[in-house]
């Protein structure tokens, strides 16, 4: 784990900077797409910024719904599934905007949408606070022993499914 990397008085997150290069990822290759396709290149960072924007909208209202009284306005507090409802409304309403219609946005952004998703992955193993499921204790298991949830007890140790 590194969730922090200090750089002399400037201390940048490791998940911060995973979230964003996911998305400056996703959309490079989203710009050789909408290249090969011939449309303007310009649009992949358009589309990128349509769905980051109603992605981090939709995660942080999940989380406010999910967690009555939390202030909608800091800096923690993003739920993944609102971020893909979020972030798949503000696409679907660019791809409109831009008249792109049916399956071809899909097709245009399955394999950028994966690659973000990875890398923001990666940023949440190397923050120790995220991928949290039920607790497993196989070979592939990890914990995060300073993490919120422990340090929060909200999640409670089932039973082992070995046998």
């Amino acid at each position: 784990m590194q969730p922090e990397i200090d750089i002399g008085p400037l201390t940048l997150q490791t998940f911060g900077l995973c979230f964003a290069l996911g998305f400056i990822a996703a959309g490079a290759v989203l710009a050789k797409r909408f290249t090969e396709l011939g449309s303007p290149p310009d649009w992949a960072y358009e589309l990128i910024f349509a769905g980051l924007v109603g992605g981090l909208i939709g995660a942080k209202l999940d989380f406010v719904i999910q967690n009555p009284g939390e202030p909608f306005f800091s800096g923690s507090g993003l739920v993944w599934f609102g971020g893909v409802v979020g972030g798949a409304i503000g696409v679907l309403a660019w791809a409109k905007w831009r008249g792109i219609h049916g399956w071809q946005i899909a097709d245009i952004a399955a394999a950028p949408l994966a690659l973000g998703y990875a890398i923001g992955r990666v940023g949440c193993q190397l923050s120790g606070d995220g991928d949290y499921g039920i607790p497993w204790d196989g070979p592939w298991a990890m914990s995060y022993p300073r993490g919120p949830c422990q340090r929060l007890k909200m999640f409670t140790r089932l039973p082992s499914t070995r046998r």
